[in-house]
């Protein structure tokens, strides 16, 4: 049968049961599973009792979940989460409470994740995901152009939490002052390939820095882009760097 061989699968627009999750549950060799303008409108007990040994990839895009749908979905990431390598979280967190405790909780092997931290609860939680996942690549906080969150306070312990194995991190999705913006390409111009960020600084003293900076550390600036955040009152500038 297809299913048996099935290696990714994806579903929209559409209301999950239990009848559903049937035929998931045959899919024995899936590593990729992606969820896109779902409803978990029913119990679906179903799905936490599905186990796959091979799955990798996680993708949530606009879902919705009731409260015994969100109970089943932890005990599927609990099942499932010692092989995860990938999660993806195109939504606000607060719509589904208690998923990042969750991806903390039972997520050791992660290489890539993108989620929206909007709050300093989840920050925390982002952080213990960082300082037990040692393989991470590449980071991402967030695509909804307004940088609202102002991370200073928590940028020495991310920085701190960010190894050499890191190549990609994108925190423009947060606001962070031209002194924290400094700390940051001084700490990542040492291994990263691409760096975005959002900073309150000026545009001209941004560009000298990030040029300067790599020179220092005798890298080829392949890429630099400095623009005005049209959604930020505050005139945030979104800096990307690639090296």
């Amino acid at each position: 049968m297809v299913e048996e061989f099935l290696e990714s699968f994806k579903t929209f627009n559409d209301i999950i049961t239990d009848e559903e999750l049937q035929y998931l549950k045959k899919c024995k060799k899936l590593k990729k599973l992606s969820f896109m303008l779902i409803e978990f409108n029913n119990p679906i007990n179903l799905l936490s009792k599905i186990k796959y040994s091979e799955l990798e990839i996680l993708e949530f895009t606009c879902c919705g979940f009731t409260n015994e749908a969100l109970k089943n979905l932890k005990e599927f990431i609990k099942n499932n989460g010692k092989n995860l390598k990938e999660i993806y979280l195109y939504q606000d967190l607060s719509e589904i409470p208690g998923i990042l405790f969750s991806f903390s909780e039972n997520c050791y092997n992660l290489v890539n994740i993108f989620l929206n931290i909007k709050n300093r609860q989840d920050m925390i939680l982002l952080l213990k995901i960082m300082s037990q996942c040692k393989k991470l690549e590449k980071i991402h906080v967030g695509c909804d152009g307004k940088p609202k969150f102002f991370a200073d306070p928590f940028m020495n312990e991310f920085t701190h939490h960010c190894s050499s194995n890191l190549v990609e991190l994108n925190i423009s999705n947060w606001k962070i002052s031209f002194e924290i913006s400094e700390l940051v390409i001084k700490k990542f111009v040492k291994f990263l390939k691409v760096l975005k960020f959002s900073c309150d600084g000026d545009s001209k003293d941004l560009e000298i820095l990030v040029q300067i900076v790599s020179e220092l550390h005798n890298r080829d600036l392949k890429g630099y882009n400095i623009r005005e955040n049209d959604y930020d009152i505050d005139n945030t500038k979104i800096v990307e760097i690639i090296w």
